[in-house]
């Protein structure tokens, strides 16, 4: 039987060399013998030890970051998962295999992104920042950003991608609960009885109401966008006129007050908000 075994050698210069050795019985001239022969597989030991070393820095890098790493096959399907998913959605890295993303995502969501993830496969494309809600093991909803690369074999053939999923939900409720506060802002100064106009620490306008364009006779069509047009249009037409209410204002004070905040801007303020100038009139 033939017998094949790894060990070493040491050669001439006390450098040892890694071989497979391979023993034969054989039988010449009615004896027996053993015949050895040894192939040298340094090479291969070296493309091991390399190997080796690059999974376990890869073991490392997906077990210290707080993103998730995962490969799909060229089906859609998990075929790797990095512990992070435990944290992230609650499963076990072995229940998230054999599952595809659409799997884990509640059925209005998957109806929403199933077009979208077929697409991505037979794009065959780097993709990045695709939002979509996920379902916790527990029932939670998550909101993830995904991002992935295609993966492709040694004949160029496509077997997959290779992505992180990272969890973005506390910045999607802290962005959500800003656009309610910038609503409920917009509601207010559009409300007020009095005309509104901000001005930034460049001389900019960086915000008015509808209430301040009809006080000055301003059109909206020179603040879409906001320009220095709607201050040029009040030096215009409004040099000379009174603003009649009950706290008179007229233009050369208006004129004096936003000439004075474009030229001499708030430096506390580092470039926001630099002034609000707040005109009433109950004409």
């Amino acid at each position: 039987l033939t017998n094949l075994s790894e060990s070493t050698l040491i050669d001439i210069n006390g450098k040892t060399i890694p071989i497979i050795k391979t023993v034969v019985p054989v039988r010449l001239k009615n004896r027996s013998y053993l015949l050895e022969s040894f192939i040298d597989i340094t090479d291969r030991k070296l493309a091991e030890e390399s190997l080796q070393a690059s999974e376990e820095r890869f073991r490392s890098l997906t077990e210290s970051t707080s993103d998730w790493i995962w490969e799909i096959n060229q089906y859609g399907v998990y075929t790797y998962s990095s512990p992070k998913v435990k944290d992230l959605l609650g499963y076990e890295p072995n229940e998230i295999i054999g599952k595809s993303p659409i799997d884990l995502m509640p059925v209005d969501e998957s109806q929403r992104i199933s077009d979208i993830f077929h697409s991505i496969i037979e794009s065959r494309k780097f993709f990045a920042a695709l939002e979509n809600t996920n379902l916790h093991k527990d029932g939670r909803r998550l909101v993830l950003e995904t991002s992935g690369v295609p993966i492709f074999d040694k004949d160029g053939n496509f077997s997959g991608y290779r992505g992180i999923d990272r969890d973005i939900t506390e910045r999607k409720k802290a962005e959500e609960e800003i656009m309610n506060h910038l609503s409920l802002l917009n509601s207010t100064i559009e409300s007020t009885a009095d005309g509104i106009l901000v001005v930034d620490g460049n001389g900019k306008i960086v915000k008015f109401n509808r209430k301040f364009l009809r006080i000055w006779n301003i059109p909206e069509s020179i603040v879409d966008p906001l320009d220095d047009g709607a201050v040029g249009h009040v030096y215009d037409e409004a040099d000379g006129a009174e603003v009649v209410g009950d706290n008179p204002v007229r233009a050369a004070t208006f004129q004096h007050v936003v000439r004075h905040v474009r030229l001499r801007p708030v430096d506390e303020l580092r470039g926001k908000l630099a002034a609000a100038v707040v005109l009433r009139n109950r004409v």
